[in-house]
């Protein structure tokens, strides 16, 4: 349920760019609908109504919910966003419609912080309490290198017994030479010692025909790192990653037991177009069948479906799990979305659909600046870890930033291809930026 929301708020801050009219769609309202379970009949549920600033950044998004009995909108959220100069995000505030009082009470809010590079340095997360004052209860920070490479990030979370902000989480991260992440500790705060202790290593391989990624796990009693799972990822001649086996380690035998395997397929036009998902099965020693989805393309490459089944090892048949849809209009600008969750196998159909239906107004843009090959990026959607950036040139900066412009990650980029690991991204959309180009991603 948790994926589920997340992914309807990051289709809801989307622009959707038509490169055949060389327009943007910036969505001013979202119609939400749920359908009448196993039918096609539609009922309205929320709208989104979305306001922007001179600049095309957004400031607001009003959710109002629809009262059937009284056959009329009733505010329920309100979000808005506050920017700086450099049009980064320094404060999201939400706040709760009181039917009580007609009007609106503050909930939570986000607070960003950057450095004089524009580089995230905090962020907080506070919550408006009874005294009407803001109680923090989440800081993160980072830093950074001369090279502008986040280095070390801070978790801090709230401790309700005393009210105070404690240490959580250290994360240290490394980089070999060609600016790639190759190592991170994570580090958890002993609060009876006030100390940091080891807890997790990652690392990452990198050569031409694979990457690995290790884990593992800090052993107290012999003061040294104990592995706990690897995966390793293969590519085929067209850098596309074709196969990730995931193994974890048996301290019996002291070997790597196969865990998880996972099967890339793509079209002839590189799109991808099936990943298959199979589990070890020590009593038959084979790979069996666990889950996938698949792919469909319209004809300009836009995603318009993706199934996701899993494996009835009974009865030995894929069974539905969900299934997501995108319609385009004539200039393939997105204007609908749907999530179908819950099958039933008595009736064979989805019990639970959720319908988006974007308005949207198309602004005239300059796609020669927004769509300039300086760089590639594959895959795209992002389903795993590891993105690949193919550059013209080496010396060129790149930033990351999440949908709302927040940088979280900036590099110099190698002629050829580059490889960026994802790991600490979660879920949704990204913006890829580099002078005036620019990229979007959507990682799952």
């Amino acid at each position: 349920m948790v994926k589920k929301n997340m992914l309807f708020i990051f289709l809801g801050i989307l622009s959707f760019y038509s490169s055949a009219q060389n327009l943007t769609c910036r969505i001013d309202t979202t119609l939400i609908y749920n359908y009448v379970t196993a039918t096609n009949i539609k009922e309205i549920n929320k709208r989104i109504i979305s306001t922007y600033n001179s600049s095309n950044l957004k400031i607001e998004d009003l959710e109002q919910r629809w009262n059937p009995g009284a056959n009329q909108w009733e505010n329920h959220e309100k979000l808005s966003w506050a920017y700086n100069q450099a049009n980064k995000p320094v404060e999201q505030l939400t706040r709760l419609w009181s039917k009580s009082s007609s009007s609106w009470q503050n909930y939570y809010r986000t607070v960003w912080f950057y450095n004089t590079k524009n580089l995230l340095i905090g962020e907080m997360l506070q919550f408006w309490n009874s005294s009407n004052t803001w109680d923090t209860s989440e800081r993160k920070i980072w830093y950074y290198d001369a090279s502008d490479r986040e280095v070390e990030f801070i978790l801090q979370t709230l401790d309700y017994l005393y009210f105070r902000l404690l240490n959580k989480r250290k994360v240290i991260s490394s980089y070999n030479s060609n600016n790639l992440i190759d190592e991170q500790i994570i580090y958890e705060w002993d609060q009876t010692n006030s100390q940091w202790y080891r807890n997790m290593k990652r690392n990452w391989t990198y050569n031409a025909s694979n990457i690995e990624y290790l884990i593992s796990y800090w052993n107290n009693l012999s003061n040294s790192w104990r592995p706990g799972f690897k995966i390793v990822n293969s590519f085929n001649a067209s850098n596309k990653k074709s196969e990730e086996i995931t193994y974890s380690w048996d301290n019996n035998t002291n070997q790597w037991n196969n865990v998880e395997k996972k099967d890339y397929l793509y079209s002839g036009l590189g799109y991808l177009i099936e990943m298959l998902e199979r589990k070890w099965k020590s009593s038959v020693s084979s790979w069996v069948n666990y889950a996938k989805e698949n792919w469909n393309y319209n004809t300009a490459g836009l995603e318009t479906e993706n199934l996701r089944q899993v494996w009835d090892e009974t009865n030995n048949v894929w069974v539905n799990y969900t299934k997501q849809n995108k319609e385009y209009d004539a200039n393939n600008v997105l204007i609908a979305y749907e999530l179908a969750t819950n099958w039933t196998t008595t009736g064979n159909y989805f019990i639970d659909r959720e319908r988006r239906e974007y308005k949207c107004s198309l602004l005239s843009t300059d796609l020669n600046n927004i769509t300039e090959e300086k760089f590639k990026v594959f895959p795209n959607p992002v389903s795993e870890n590891i993105l690949h950036i193919v550059s013209e040139k080496s010396g060129i900066t790149l930033s990351i930033s999440d949908a709302q412009g927040k940088v979280l990650y900036t590099t110099t980029l190698n002629e050829g291809d580059n490889l960026v690991n994802l790991s600490n991204f979660a879920p949704g959309i990204y913006l890829i930026q580099s002078g005036t180009s620019t990229r979007k991603i959507l990682k799952f």
